[in-house]
């Protein structure tokens, strides 16, 4: 991805996936802080933003190439972000065991969609101008 060209192309939804991507990573860290020590708040802080710089990257790429590979990536950066959201509902909410089941099963669906995604390269996007050809005499 060109950063310029992508900035140039998407400013609205760069400055809504910042300021999304903070209030989640606040909100979600701030869930447990009475639970961690300072350098485990940190931790869990940068990690929830490298979690969220994935979803914003893999939306981001999505919507400029549009093809199967960048869609198979969004899905599982889409899986890695809910199994880490039920994983600190687990850890730090209620200690439900279905919660560990399916913050499991969102992990490997995860992972297989970035295996399956690694296998694809990525498509040229046709563009079709249908009303060019239509209307030509």
């Amino acid at each position: 991805m060109k950063f310029e060209k992508i900035l140039k192309q998407f400013p609205v939804t760069l400055l809504i996936l910042i300021t999304l991507g903070v209030f989640c990573v606040t909100l979600i860290t701030e869930t447990a802080q009475n639970q961690l020590t300072t350098s485990e708040y940190i931790l869990e802080f940068l990690y929830n933003v490298i979690v969220m710089a994935l979803l914003s990257a893999a939306l981001i790429s999505y919507m400029d190439r549009g093809d199967n590979k960048s869609m198979l990536f969004l899905i599982g950066s889409m899986f890695i972000f809910f199994s880490e959201m039920l994983q600190l509902a687990y850890y730090y909410v209620a200690k439900l065991q279905h919660l560990a089941v399916i913050y499991s099963v969102f992990l490997v669906l995860a992972f297989v969609f970035f295996y399956l995604q690694s296998n694809l390269k990525h498509q040229e996007i046709q563009d079709f101008d249908f009303l060019d050809s239509n209307f030509k005499a």
